[in-house]
């Protein structure tokens, strides 16, 4: 049975990834985000892509096809942002992470590895606060609002908050039924 720490890391990882996943995976195929398969806009275009192969190839075939530093699937992932993550959390070179498929499974494991790195686990436990951990998670994804922002609010550099303000209170102040965290 789960701890109590970790029935809100499951609560936090699920509301966050739809919130990235609406943010930065919107394609014609998936207005509302969640696109596996999305490509990173090119200038000049409305929307992102669609690609079928993205899912399909490994990391490696995807950088050779699209470039190290275009942001792939439903999280947006380059290889220098997953590099330093599967170096940090599973020990691994650039080898072994371009010989990885990158099918959903393998996308939502960089995105649990990218929370980590922006100190999810120091929120749940309450060493740092919500504010401190949006200012992290937006370096990565600048589409979400960052502290004190809303939709439409410039977030990083130019970029613009696509989706409204996060809000974590609920899965923070989450009273766990002590009956889901140990065994009747």
């Amino acid at each position: 049975y789960p701890t109590e720490i970790e029935f809100k890391e499951a609560s936090l990882f699920d509301y966050m990834s739809r919130a990235v996943m609406r943010a930065e995976s919107r394609t014609e195929k998936y207005p509302d985000g969640g696109d596996y398969n999305a490509v990173a806009f090119d200038p000049g275009r409305k929307a992102r892509k669609s690609d079928r192969a993205v899912t399909q190839n490994t990391v490696g075939q995807n950088a050779k096809q699209f470039g190290e530093s275009k942001g792939l699937g439903a999280f947006q992932m380059d290889v220098h942002h997953m590099l330093p993550l599967v170096r940090k959390y599973m020990g691994q070179n650039k080898k072994w992470l371009y010989s990885q498929s990158f099918s959903p499974v393998f996308q939502d494991q960089m995105f649990y590895f990218s929370l980590l790195n922006g100190r999810m686990m120091d929120l749940l436990t309450g060493e740092i606060t919500e504010n401190e951990f949006y200012s992290n998670i937006i370096k990565k994804w600048p589409s979400l609002p960052g502290p004190n922002q809303k939709k439409g609010d410039v977030t990083v550099g130019e970029n613009r908050a696509t989706v409204d303000r996060l809000d974590l209170s609920g899965i923070l102040n989450l009273k766990v039924p002590p009956g889901l965290l140990s065994r009747p």
